[in-house]
């Protein structure tokens, strides 16, 4: 038995033959970052005692695969068998090739990793890999193609099992029983084991947390899968003293497999626990991406982005360089994909324009339109081929908002799509409240502001200013209180007073000579008979009438309306439901017909006093 690897090396070797590893504590091999592609490929150099270049696209394909430095020796290899793999006749990856639309002369080491290799990869992952090395290997074109059609099958049959397990598994790593430690251990049953080690690194990238992620099998007892690290934090050590836990286990700082013993989880997760103590994996940087420069959009063109390809190929350790961008501003931003998942949008500097999109961040695309000029990305450049033309393009690695997002969404409508989105809900009117309270998600939080109401300080997300506030104070009092990220503005409002304005003087005087010469006039009844007959507008007749109330020209009991004989001489103006429609009509103004930036502005001011 001969053993090729270029895994950690355990304690005590295997009593082989021979143990090939570029690391062996017996060997002084100059560099010890090859993969097992890599070794296996340095093997078949001494066996044939010539470097066989028809195998250097296997070995760049295993490489840039299995994610190891691309430094060095490896940055050779890789660099070496993409010019190989662009005028392959290996049959059966020029199929595969075209199934995942991947154009040779457009070869990368992104072709590899995120075309090629995952397509390989599904075949071992779900079945046998057999079909994968006959796919490789084979010379007839006809079963080539039948190859190639089943990978891309299994490919898709793997990417819908991830997406299926990775649901379940995040929604475990935040349950009462997980989220609280620094480590995580899923479990689950029924699951492809082919695929957790993906699944391991989802819930990585989502919680920043190491994540082991198991399939128990009752009847063997055991659970058997993968697992995925953070920087500063080594997988490997974290289990090795720990192996009476466990049936097997291999694997190296950033990822291991291992299969554990069923009845020893809790124990399993003590020492995942510990290891985290012990590593002071709590006090370790965050993951930082190191920013190459900073540049504007009209600095994006294609002799900085052939400078740049002098560096490749990319990968671990030799990273695509990342630009920061603090643009002026976004143009045409919009949500793509058939589900509406991905980020596309423009980035405008001194006039010029440039593409950018980011995969799987749809959802930021209504937050990046109502702050087109708050935004801050890191970005690596690159190109769209597209019907033969070539354009610049930003991909865009990571967003960032600055300052509160205000998103204008006045409406004089309200629907329950409005009230979806988990948050933070302001009423100031108890009767839209009440009608709107079955409508808002389980997990909303909800305030009705009411006059003289204390309002806690707090710090949220997202906020929604559901309806028109009485007035602007009311308002500032919310948002003196609550601090938000965001603040989705609807003010609804079923009648608008601003609109509708204030009763006119002649108006005033009408009323004024009819109740003098009426007694007993049944308002509460005859209200619309009234105002039909004073040519008054309903709405504002009942506020002329509390005016007068308040005034003492008139009295109004049980709906009867009667005059006040020589009634003090008052101006209307000192009523206070004068001044409360003043107040709301003034507030309207400002709230509900500004421009959008004038309400933004406004807004932010109100969070900015406190």
């Amino acid at each position: 038995m001969v053993v090729t690897d270029h895994h950690e090396l355990p304690e005590t070797l295997p009593d082989a033959a021979a143990v090939i590893h570029p690391r062996h504590p017996e060997g002084d091999y100059p560099f010890g970052g090859l993969s097992g592609a890599g070794v296996a490929f340095k093997v078949a150099t001494a066996l044939l005692e010539e470097v066989p270049q028809e195998l250097l696209d296997l070995a760049a394909i295993g490489t840039v695969a299995d994610l190891v430095p691309v430094v060095d020796e490896n940055r050779v290899l890789v660099s070496l068998g993409l010019k190989i793999l662009a005028q392959t006749d290996r049959l059966g990856l020029v199929n595969l090739m075209q199934g995942a639309g991947i154009d040779p002369s457009q070869l990368t080491e992104q072709s590899i990793g995120f075309g090629i290799a995952p397509r390989l990869n599904a075949l071992g992952r779900l079945d046998d890999a057999a079909p994968a090395v006959e796919l490789l290997t084979t010379l007839d074109d006809e079963r080539a193609s039948e190859l190639a059609q089943l990978t891309e099958k299994q490919n898709k049959y793997r990417q819908q099992l991830v997406a299926d397990i990775s649901e379940t598994a995040l929604t475990q790593a935040q349950d009462a029983d997980h989220r609280d430690h620094p480590a995580l251990v899923i479990t689950g049953e029924h699951w492809h084991e082919g695929v957790l080690g993906i699944v391991a690194s989802k819930v990585v990238e989502t919680m920043g947390k190491p994540t082991v992620v198991l399939n128990v099998n009752p009847d063997s007892n055991t659970a058997k899968g993968s697992g995925r690290s953070v920087a500063g934090f080594n997988l490997f050590e974290a289990f090795d003293g720990h192996r009476d836990l466990m049936v097997a286990f291999g694997g190296h700082a950033g990822a291991v497999g291992m299969t554990a013993k069923a009845d020893q989880l809790t124990a399993l997760q003590t020492a995942f626990d510990d290891a985290a103590e012990t590593q002071h994996l709590t006090d370790q940087p965050k993951g930082q991406l190191n920013v190459a420069a900073r540049l504007t959009a009209d600095k994006v063109t294609m002799p900085l982005y052939e400078q740049l390809q002098l560096l490749a190929p990319f990968g671990t350790d030799n990273p695509v360089p990342l630009f920061a961008f603090d643009p002026e501003t976004l143009q045409n931003v919009k949500a793509i994909g058939a589900d509406g998942k991905h980020l596309k949008f423009k980035v405008e500097d001194n006039g010029q324009a440039v593409d950018a999109i980011d995969f799987g961040q749809g959802a930021l695309a209504p937050v990046l339109a109502s702050a087109p000029d708050q935004v801050k990305l890191l970005a690596q450049i690159d190109i769209n081929v597209w019907q033969g033309r070539t354009n610049m393009q930003l991909m865009v690695k990571d967003i960032a908002v600055t300052g509160m997002v205000v998103e204008d969404k006045r409406t004089q409508q309200l629907h329950k799509t409005m009230f979806s989105e988990a948050g933070t809900y302001v009423f100031f009117n108890q009767r839209v409240y009440e009608q709107l309270r079955t409508q808002l998600p389980p997990t909303a939080v909800s305030i009705v502001v009411t006059a003289g109401q204390e309002i806690s300080d707090q710090k949220i997300n997202t906020l929604f200013l559901v309806d028109c506030p009485a007035s602007i104070a009311d308002l500032q009092r919310v948002l003196g209180h609550i601090t938000a990220d965001r603040i989705v503005a609807y003010f609804y409002l079923k009648q608008s007073h601003y609109l509708l304005g204030m009763p006119e003087r002649a108006q005033y005087a009408k009323l004024f000579r009819f109740v003098k010469t009426h007694q007993n006039v049944d308002v509460g009844k005859r209200m619309a008979e009234l105002a039909a007959y004073l040519k008054i507008d309903a709405s504002q007749l009942v506020l002329m009438l509390q005016i007068f109330s308040e005034l003492h020209f008139v009295t109004i009991e049980n709906g009867q309306l009667t005059p006040i004989a020589q009634p003090a001489n008052q101006k209307i103006e000192t009523a206070p439901s004068y001044q409360s429609r003043q107040t709301q009509i003034e507030t309207e103004k400002q709230l509900l017909y500004s421009e959008s930036a004038v309400l933004k502005q406004l807004l932010t001011s109100f969070t900015a006093d406190k």
